[in-house]
């Protein structure tokens, strides 16, 4: 009876186990830990090991929030999710109502190296894909006018806005010296980011070049923000894009 008690609970039996209720599925955990991190968890988890992509601030083509799970049976649900905006990761394991055994322990190490690894790289594509495609639309586009809704309701003279083919502002995103991805500004104020380009980390100089010299440099969320400070003090202004950008903007 022994040995088979042990072989069914290889890290001891305690009486509180069996009486607990048990675990949520995996899948309504991952919900719940997305929730705890502050992001809105998508409509539908799916735990395949796929990276998938979905909406972090409520608009539909929005797609900066992530994760990638699996559950397949061969040891504990596992996985990460994210915000590429805001530069956040968090890895995340499912609950299974006890501790796990040594072997479970680097079983699911090995597979989470193994997931990191195939993230790292998919995001890499993804980022250096939307690269190009932010230089083509750019170099493409033309000086936006004085005369632009948004500018004039801004009450601002442009920035170095330029202005994109269906008629929306363009403002670029820069990590040192590379554009990494665009953001577009329409007539009423929507925002959006380029797709699967970088935001945590890039930003924007307004008002003159940003170095060692400067003894003054502004900090600002917004680009029209931005653009104000610069015509009210005459110093450059580094532009975050979000609040969640701020800190690493400043660094």
């Amino acid at each position: 009876m022994a040995k088979i008690l042990d072989d069914i609970f290889p890290n001891g039996l305690n009486i509180a186990d069996l009486t607990a209720p048990p675990p949520l599925p995996a899948d309504r955990q991952l919900r719940a830990a997305m929730a705890e991190a502050g992001l809105q968890p998508p409509d539908e988890i799916i735990m395949d090991g796929k990276l998938r992509r979905f909406s972090t601030n409520g608009k539909p083509r929005d797609a900066s929030g992530w994760y990638v799970a699996f559950d397949d049976g061969k040891g504990p649900a596992g996985g990460a999710f994210g915000d590429w905006r805001q530069g956040m990761e968090t890895t995340w394991r499912a609950d299974i109502g006890r501790e796990l055994s040594a072997v479970e322990q680097m079983q699911h190490a090995a597979r989470m190296r193994d997931l990191k690894a195939q993230r790292e790289k998919e995001l890499a594509e993804l980022r250096q894909n939307a690269a190009e495609t932010a230089s083509s639309i750019w170099d493409a586009a033309p000086l936006a006018s004085d005369e632009h809704a948004y500018i004039k309701r801004k009450g601002i003279s442009n920035p170095g806005f330029r202005v994109h083919t269906d008629g929306r502002l363009i403002a670029p995103l820069y990590a040192g010296d590379e554009l990494v991805s665009l953001q577009f500004i329409a007539a009423d104020g929507s925002k959006l980011f380029l797709k699967n380009g970088k935001a945590a980390g890039a930003w924007w100089a307004i008002g003159g070049a940003i170095g060692s010299e400067c003894k003054r440099v502004y900090l600002a969320e917004g680009v029209a923000t931005g653009q104000s400070i610069f015509e009210a003090t005459g110093k450059p202004v580094a532009i975050a894009y979000s609040a969640g950008n701020m800190t690493s903007t400043a660094q």
